[in-house]
């Protein structure tokens, strides 16, 4: 979808968006990041330990890869997810005690408005009840079965 809701009106104007992959135009990544969200993590990394917090808290909210992530995995890309960079990568969580923490217990206190989202692809069946992102026993959004 080509937003050109930042464009002057005139007459007789023409826009179009030929399609092609432009790292000039606005990805997923530049749209929320223009947002300036307290935590963003790209979950990216193709080695180590850290996810990165792109977000304003910046390294105090880098979280931690804990009990065997598994890192450079195809991620959502175009063309069956417009918005995101055609070598886009993600984590792998692969069992029950698989997780990203960022230990900031304080990162959703005090919000009188919040939003939270991300991009998940289950490949079974899940647990009874399985996390996926949140404040352990405050807010979290996950599956119940």
């Amino acid at each position: 979808m080509f937003d050109d809701s930042a464009w002057t009106n005139g007459n007789a104007a023409v826009g179009y968006d030929t399609g092609e992959l432009d790292p000039e135009e606005d990805l997923i990544a530049s749209v929320v990041l223009g947002k300036n969200p307290l935590g963003f993590w790209r979950f990216s990394e193709t080695s180590g330990l850290t996810a990165l917090n792109l977000g304003t808290l910046g390294a105090a909210a880098n979280g931690a890869y804990q009990n065997g992530v598994t890192l450079n995995q195809a991620g959502p890309r175009p063309p069956a997810f417009d918005g995101f960079e055609g070598d886009n990568t993600a984590v792998g969580l692969s069992s029950g005690t698989d997780f990203v923490g960022t230990g900031n217990t304080d990162l959703l206190n005090g919000q009188g408005a919040f939003t939270m989202g991300g991009w998940i692809r289950p490949t079974a069946t899940q647990a009874g009840r399985t996390g996926l992102w949140g404040k352990n026993d405050a807010v979290e959004f996950g599956f119940i079965t």
